[in-house]
């Protein structure tokens, strides 16, 4: 049975008598995407969503303008791509048909210029029921915010492309194909190459190039991961003891460090500096692994923001080298700065509630399916 469409569904119990499965379904409340200018000290409402990511969901122009993110605002029917500009407090749309869905993956659009966005558009098969229907077409489009109009075609290929991001002088593009590939496409030469992992990985959720460009920094479902782009080399970033996974996104705080969130089993995550040249990591904070400490990011030496919590965790600013720690924003999730930190973007706390319903489902018939798909029983 597929989630439905959404929505959130849980606590599914079958019912044998009926061939029927009794489940609870819940639609998300809207909430409103907000940015906060730390300067000025306004906010400003965007728009407002259901679903969202934890992961890299929304990405900042290079002078922290604009904001761009994926979603279906204000119950729209249909995934849009949103760019907010921040300065004249107006908000443009265009098509788009990547899912914001509920969960870590990384869908935020790539900027290479403050005036030119990357996304992705796919098109899947016209009939889903052809005996052997045409592979899906993604394609990566370059967009000129001011007329929402598409350029060009920048790269396109088979397969499913979940996400996009751009090195800093924006000769190389690095995407993710079918949640377990990692491509890098040459923009000068347009040749495209995979990422020689050793070790498959699953559930990729996030790419980012280093200040200098000289290494791409991955994420599966548990790690961080390093490539060298001048050697090829493919390290992990260590996780410490009682730790077995970091937070979904990470900050490069200069070319040779970044910030990280890390926890484990019964334990919340804590903030850490790592170097990638000692491959050492340096703890920062963290409550004692009782309370996540989670989305660091930081542009002055000494000061750190994160989110403190679980999904509605306040955004909170510390200053590691006299412990000062104050909450700067009540309930602020999955929290996205600016490059030079003066703006964040956040999903607010809802003022409504959700309403869950008691749902059942007829499925009998995916049972009939998956038996005959295996064929007639053969008896010993």
């Amino acid at each position: 049975m597929k989630q439905p469409v959404g929505k959130r569904a849980w606590g599914p119990v079958w019912d044998g008598a009926t061939s029927r499965l009794v489940y609870h379904e819940m639609d998300p409340p809207l909430r409103p995407i907000t940015v906060h200018d730390l300067e000025k000290e306004t906010n400003w409402e965007v728009v407002s969503m259901r679903n969202f990511s934890f992961g890299d969901w929304a990405s900042w122009s290079p002078s922290g303008d604009r904001v761009a993110f994926l979603g279906s605002p204000d119950d729209q029917s249909g995934t849009k791509l949103i760019v907010a500009d921040t300065e004249n407090a107006t908000v443009s749309q265009a098509d788009a048909d990547m899912e914001t869905e509920i969960g870590h993956r990384a869908n935020a659009p790539a900027w290479i210029s403050d005036n030119i966005l990357l996304y992705i558009r796919r098109n899947s098969a016209a009939n889903a029921g052809q005996l052997s229907p045409p592979p899906t077409v993604s394609r990566i489009l370059s967009l000129d915010v001011e007329t929402m109009q598409v350029q060009e075609v920048v790269h396109e290929r088979d397969g499913v492309i979940h996400h996009v991001a751009a090195s800093h002088d924006t000769e190389l593009l690095s995407y993710i194909v079918d949640d377990n590939e990692i491509w890098i496409y040459d923009r000068l030469d347009q040749e495209a190459y995979e990422l020689p992992l050793s070790d498959p990985l699953k559930d990729i959720q996030f790419i980012q190039f280093s200040p200098n460009d000289d290494k791409l920094l991955f994420k599966g479902t548990k790690n961080f991961h390093l490539y060298d782009l001048d050697t090829g080399a493919i390290d992990e970033v260590p996780l410490n003891k009682d730790e077995d996974w970091n937070a979904p996104t990470a900050n490069w705080v200069n070319t040779q460090e970044l910030l990280y969130a890390a926890g484990g089993l019964n334990q919340g995550a804590q903030i850490y500096r790592y170097n990638v040249d000692t491959r050492q990591s340096l703890y920062l904070h963290g409550n004692d692994g009782e309370t996540h400490c989670w989305r660091p990011f930081s542009v002055e030496q000494g000061v750190i923001f994160f989110q403190k919590g679980g999904m509605n965790g306040g955004l909170m600013r510390i200053n590691t080298q006299t412990g000062d720690i104050q909450e700067i924003i009540h309930k602020a999730h999955t929290s996205t700065f600016a490059r030079d930190g003066s703006k964040v973007i956040y999903r607010a706390e809802s003022e409504d509630i959700a309403q869950s319903v008691l749902m059942s489902q007829e499925v009998s018939h995916l049972l009939d399916t998956s038996l005959r798909s295996q064929g007639p029983a053969v008896y010993p």
